[in-house]
């Protein structure tokens, strides 16, 4: 942990420059299954178009006797057309395992009328992860084991008022998964997709397909609503469901409310709520 809170400090150093303005983004979740995991991060603009940050996960479940840590850096280029992210991401080791990857997120502008506040937006993602995880296989081991992720969105939004977004992703792994009975990692799988699960996902997820919508107001106050489903590997499947309401607190400060409800085909249930807060300076 000491890496991350000097990588902190020298962004924090770097705010204090007139050319810089930052954001600190903390979530806050709890929930079902002894959940409790905060993560803060510290974005600061280098340029007018680059920006660098850095954060850090705290997550305890009743999975692991002892808390999980992790890290990650996001690099973010941003111009008229198209936004591009890149987040390399460390969990530390517990119980022997632990996992490193990155994502690579484009957003693309694909319509804009500015008249009539009418948007279109692509986006697409690509992840790769590897993980010390203990795997049955015909015997049960460490091994260093490999995933990718693709996803592919569109998001609307329609005179700044109605909000849409439908995506999809899949799962592949390079080191095979046909022949594996049962698996165990500490990487959480939000880390390389968006599963809309506030729950830490440890599994191996197939594919996921989901839906938002929302409405927005003229406060800059919104409500949404959202559904996933992913399909699992060795585990049951999950359905997700979200609301939640996003709304400023004063000028500089913004909180995001959400509440997520999970069922999987086998009946079980599990009920999560999260609270973000961000401010920017």
């Amino acid at each position: 942990m000491r890496k991350l809170f000097i990588t902190l400090a020298v962004l924090s150093a770097l705010s204090q420059s007139a050319f810089c303005a930052t954001s600190i983004v903390n979530n806050f979740t709890m929930g079902s299954g002894g959940l409790i995991k905060d993560d803060l991060l510290i974005n600061t603009a280098i340029t007018r178009n680059f920006s660098l940050g850095a954060g850090g996960t705290w997550t305890k479940t009743d999975a692991f006797e002892s808390d999980i840590y992790s890290v990650n850096m996001p690099l973010s280029l941003s111009m008229d057309f198209v936004q591009a992210v890149l987040r390399p991401f460390y969990v530390f080791e517990q119980d022997g395992l632990d996992g490193k990857g990155a994502m690579l997120h484009f957003l693309i502008n694909m319509k804009q009328d500015d008249v009539n506040s009418v948007y279109t937006q692509a986006f697409m993602s690509a992840a790769y992860i590897q993980q010390k995880a203990e795997v049955t296989r015909a015997a049960t081991k460490i091994e260093e084991y490999k995933e990718a992720a693709f996803s592919l969105g569109l998001r609307n939004n329609f005179y700044n008022t109605f909000f849409f977004t439908t995506d999809a992703t899949a799962h592949v792994y390079p080191s095979g998964i046909s022949d594996v009975s049962a698996f165990r990692a500490v990487t959480d799988q939000n880390m390389g997709a968006n599963l809309d699960i506030y729950d830490s996902v440890f599994g191996l997820p197939k594919y996921s397909v989901g839906l938002k919508l929302a409405r927005g107001f003229e406060n800059k106050t919104s409500i949404y609503i959202g559904y996933r489903f992913v399909e699992m590997y060795l585990t049951p499947s999950v359905n997700s469901f979200i609301i939640g309401n996003d709304f400023p607190i004063l000028k500089n400060l913004w909180a995001d409310l959400g509440y997520n409800h999970t069922r999987d085909t086998d009946g079980n249930k599990g009920d999560f709520v999260k609270l973000s807060l961000t401010y920017k300076f």
